[in-house]
């Protein structure tokens, strides 16, 4: 399977309203292919990061430039 397919399908399956960090995987043992690399066998996971809410970034910027005119 291409790998670019792949990763576009494994984003879609990431839950977008969940601030946690997860791992989603692939099915085991996959033939993986890449343009200019060829083929491995594998797993292949999409880890994401932390969502950090809209309103805690602008809480920490705000605090940020009040500390930084004192």
């Amino acid at each position: 399977m291409d790998v670019d397919y792949l990763l576009n399908c494994l984003k879609q399956r990431v839950d977008n309203s969940n601030p946690v960090p997860e791992c989603v995987s692939s099915k085991p043992n996959m033939r993986l292919t890449a343009q200019g690399i060829g083929a491995v066998r594998g797993r292949f996971l999409l880890g994401t990061a932390e969502k950090i809410p809209s309103s805690e970034l602008v809480f920490f910027f705000l605090m940020k430039s009040l500390f930084r005119t004192c």
